[in-house]
């Protein structure tokens, strides 16, 4: 009886957010019903990602450029095969962008533009990366924290060995 109660409130909250990250999508787009999404949602300064873009509301699509400030070049769209109204194309975030942490995309579902438009936006970051073992887990450290990690971690290892000595006799 548990386990029908919790599946069927799952059920419920499925159902109640699905309207809501619908409605959602459809005002970001400004209502047009044109929506895009950037996969990774997060990328490195001169990485890539690919822009989908679901063109379905309308009869007769035909979006071929994405573009925003931020990148590297305009996005070409191409149709994703199998899939009537969905459109394609791999973009790139400009090496040189400065001390912003997202870019803006924008385009049109229709060549006319009129209320077609979709928006969505790529964020950027970490910026660059930390080579193995060079500690890039740690921010900020100093000496003084790696001497006292240190002496801890000798003076445990010469406990255990003191009481293992003591064990033995």
């Amino acid at each position: 009886m548990r386990r029908t109660t919790i599946a069927l409130a799952g059920a419920a909250l499925a159902l109640a957010v699905v309207p809501v990250s619908a409605s959602s999508a459809f005002a970001s787009s400004g209502g047009s019903g044109a929506s895009a999404t950037v996969h990774p949602g997060r990328v490195p300064l001169g990485g890539s990602f690919t822009l989908v873009v679901d063109c379905t509301a309308f009869a007769s699509p035909a979006p071929t450029m994405a573009e925003g400030q931020g990148l590297s070049e305009p996005i070409k769209l191409h149709p994703v095969k199998g899939h009537k109204g969905w459109f394609a194309g791999e973009g790139e975030v400009a090496r040189n962008l400065g001390g912003e942490d997202s870019v803006g995309i924008s385009g049109n579902c229709l060549k006319s533009g009129d209320s077609s438009e979709y928006m969505t936006t790529v964020k950027v970051g970490p910026r660059g990366s930390v080579a193995a073992g060079e500690g890039g887990s740690v921010l900020g450290g100093n000496l003084g924290e790696v001497a006292g990690g240190a002496a801890l971690v000798a003076g445990a290892g010469f406990l255990a060995l003191r009481r293992k000595k003591a064990g033995q006799h």
